[in-house]
């Protein structure tokens, strides 16, 4: 009987052993679900923020490239008045215009040519892309006010 006794508790106990193995494994597979499942959410959550951000780019974008277009029409109305001046003159204005013809040029360049990959990046452009826009708006102004003196 002592043998039995032993046997039967052997049993027993690898039979708990095995039982608390399973249940540490189910733990262990539903944690790993719920990561697998949190993960998932936050991917979801990037992409839409992603795309969000995308959209974002694409109307600044746009906004910028209108913006710049009203810059072309300054430029033009600012060659038209040079061509009105005398020679000496028209040379200097004409090199100015130019000059910010050639920023204007070189803006959109740069808005074409940026390629969204991050928002911190993007965010980072979109900062020295505003202060340039805004550097070649007040260039144009003090322009053409200062040559209607």
């Amino acid at each position: 009987m002592t043998k039995n006794i032993k046997t039967i508790f052997a049993m027993t106990a690898m039979v708990a052993i095995i039982t608390s193995c399973e249940k540490r494994a189910e733990n262990k597979a539903e944690r790993a679900d719920e990561k697998v499942q949190d993960a998932q959410e936050d991917l979801k959550k990037a992409e839409i923020e992603a795309e969000a951000a995308k959209e974002e780019y694409k109307q600044y974008q746009l906004e910028s490239e209108n913006k710049m277009s009203q810059y072309d029409l300054t430029i033009a109305e600012l060659k038209e008045e040079a061509n009105k001046t005398n020679s000496k003159t028209k040379a200097e204005y004409n090199k100015k215009i130019a000059e910010l013809e050639e920023k204007n040029n070189g803006l959109k360049a740069k808005i074409k040519s940026f390629n969204y990959d991050s928002k911190e990046k993007w965010q980072a452009f979109q900062r020295e892309f505003e202060h340039d826009m805004d550097d070649l708006g007040k260039a144009l102004k003090e322009f053409a006010v200062d040559n209607k003196k």
